[in-house]
């Protein structure tokens, strides 16, 4: 599905500028589907606001630009 791949193609693009952070911080999160948005389901809170502090802006961006803006909103929990 659209959504699946855009996140697929957003880790890709994550994992190339992020390094060793991508594995410590985004790899572990989990996604679901809702609606237009992408709920980001993190392990703890520390990852969820390490995520909203340094990734979440650029995550919105590629979800965004790799769903051909289906994808409104990008959430984190």
């Amino acid at each position: 599905a659209l959504i699946e791949e855009a996140w697929e193609n957003c880790l890709q693009k994550l994992e190339e500028e992020f390094a060793e952070e991508f594995y410590t911080w985004i790899r572990p999160l989990d996604f679901t589907q809702n609606g237009n948005s992408i709920q980001l389901l993190a392990p703890n809170q520390f990852v969820v606001k390490r995520v909203k502090q340094n990734f979440l802006t650029r995550i919105k961006e590629l979800v965004m630009q790799f769903s051909d803006g289906q994808i409104f909103n990008v959430e984190i929990a």
